[in-house]
């Protein structure tokens, strides 16, 4: 039987390159994006404590200087008044016509973001950088507060960092952190502090461009090694799709060999055996026009041969996407939920502080709801990641912590119908019915607008049923366009095709959805 070969269609290449850097890129994106903003929020809350250290330090040097003009005053080289002057005019800058001290020529002060001040016990303000100088303040009013007296020249409030409301001349009320202590000598209460906002702005602006330097880093990293990988899988693609397209035009002595024993080498070997049977069946003086009908079996094995590489490739990306979301809900449990769980102890320590005020303690409180809701959200991330009951507990199990958890957040009710006897089959079978059944019920409470939904799975030794029913607005299934369906819905049906079940859509205009899956079980 003479056979006339047909020419090989040119399909046009997927770039694998592309399809893994975007992986990637994607996650490696969340992950630095979701670490950013809460690293971010947290050193925010850790404002007092860097402000605090960086007071503490710089007060420390004021009053060094204050003890060196107070021994020169002890040892009778100047008045006084003369080494308070010098004091001030060190610590805060000359002072000009109007009162005003030009802090730009200090030693120790920065404008707005930090300076220094002191204030006697009664009120009168000894040193400051606007003109409050010798003025009592005593009985002054910030914000409906009592300031001084509350905490300035309250000599209860020396020696430790905390947060005060303050208004210069001309300015909004805000926002202002202060370390002071008591300078007996002189009787002075001495202070350094600055606006809250301008301090955590000020050291997150280098946490930010350094966290982006470290992101820029890893990008570059992760591309060289997504390039180099994906390089040589298209090297190995490109050797077997060529000798194939040999073996098409009639060219059937062809042998391919790789170094490394993986997935690649063992389908080059299969190649290679299929390739001397050939020749031994054909011949030397066998020419190409005549091959027989048992030549066209080794047509279709090289047909299936290059199906099988490519469901391969597709169920190992499969794969990888699932020990991918398996680590990066390993790297939130570790690392942002142990943070989010430091941050609770430290807050419950907080609550215990009897000292604290109303308008504090309510704060903290807020702070403390609102990170209980990030643990609970995270939660609820990690579980969609790497639903941990599908390893521990099974298929089933799963689906009904899932469908509980569903009833709860969303009101809707499931009435799910279990007919299997609970028994675990092979994991590659239990994920892709567990992100279908998932997908399925959030398409449902996304479109449907149904407020009961049934499952019912099914277990005949040899095949596994699920079927998804709402009872919804549904929709026309034959006014659905290519690609119109949303990735949810391609990925639910690549993923059962890959393991060699069916999926199927059954849908009509005001009568609910249903999903319907059948894969084939393994001989046990």
């Amino acid at each position: 039987m003479v056979i006339k070969l047909m020419p090989l269609k040119k399909r046009r290449p997927l770039n694998i390159t592309v399809q893994f850097f975007t992986i990637t890129l994607i996650i490696i994106s969340s992950t630095m994006i979701i670490t950013f903003f809460v690293s971010y929020e947290i050193a925010k809350r850790q404002v007092l404590d860097v402000g605090g250290e960086m007071f503490t330090n710089t007060l420390k040097d004021a009053v060094g200087f204050m003890d060196a003009m107070n021994q020169r005053v002890e040892d009778g080289d100047m008045k006084l008044e003369d080494a308070q002057d010098i004091v001030r005019t060190y610590l805060l800058g000359p002072k000009d016509h109007n009162g005003l001290r030009d802090i730009s020529k200090s030693k120790m002060s920065t404008n707005d973001y930090m300076y220094i001040w002191a204030i006697q016990p009664n009120g009168t303000m000894a040193m400051h950088p606007f003109n409050f100088e010798g003025r009592n303040m005593w009985d002054l009013k910030v914000d409906g507060k009592y300031t001084i007296r509350e905490s300035w020249a309250n000599l209860k409030k020396t020696g430790r960092i905390f947060r005060e409301v303050w208004q210069n001349p001309g300015e909004p009320v805000y926002t202002f952190i202060s370390y002071q202590e008591y300078y007996a000598p002189w009787n002075w209460v001495v202070g350094a502090g600055g606006r809250e906002e301008m301090i955590y702005t000020r050291r997150l602006e280098t946490m930010k461009y350094t966290f982006l330097k470290v992101t820029a880093l890893i990008f570059c990293v992760a591309y060289i090694l997504i390039f180099l990988f994906t390089r040589r899988v298209i090297f190995k693609v490109n050797k077997i799709g060529n000798a194939l397209n040999e073996v098409g035009r009639g060219n059937i002595k062809q042998n391919i060999h790789f170094k490394v024993n993986d997935e690649f080498g063992v389908l080059a070997d299969n190649f290679n055996n299929m390739s001397k049977n050939l020749q031994k069946f054909l011949g030397k003086k066998v020419a190409v026009c005549s091959i027989n009908d048992e030549s066209e079996q080794y047509l279709r094995m090289l047909s299936e041969s290059e199906s099988r590489l490519r469901n391969m490739m597709n169920l190992n990306m499969i794969r990888a996407q699932e020990e991918e979301r398996k680590r990066l809900a390993r790297e939130l449990h570790d690392r942002i939920g142990q943070s989010l769980y430091s941050v609770v102890v430290a807050m419950n320590l907080l609550n215990r502080e009897k000292h604290l005020n109303e308008s504090t303690q309510r704060y903290l409180d807020d702070v403390e709801a609102e990170i209980s809701r990030a643990m609970s959200e995270l939660k609820s991330i990690i579980n969609g990641l790497r639903p941990a009951s599908i390893e521990k507990s099974g298929l089933t199990p799963a689906m009904t912590a899932y469908i509980k958890t569903y009833e709860s957040k969303w009101g809707i009710q499931v009435d799910f119908r279990n007919h299997t006897t609970n028994r675990r089959y092979p994991q590659e079978i239990e994920l892709a019915v567990y992100r279908v059944f998932q997908e399925a019920l959030l398409n449902a409470r996304k479109y449907s607008k149904s407020d009961k939904i049934t499952i019912d799975i099914f277990d005949n030794n040899d095949q596994l049923d699920l079927v998804i029913q709402d009872f919804g607005v549904g929709f026309k299934v034959s006014d659905k366009r290519p690609g119109k369906d949303g990735f949810g819905l391609n990925g639910m049906k690549e993923r059962i095709l890959l393991l060699e079940g069916s999926f199927d859509i059954e849908s009509e205009l005001g009568m609910g959805t249903q999903v319907s899956v059948s894969i084939p079980l393994p001989a046990e």
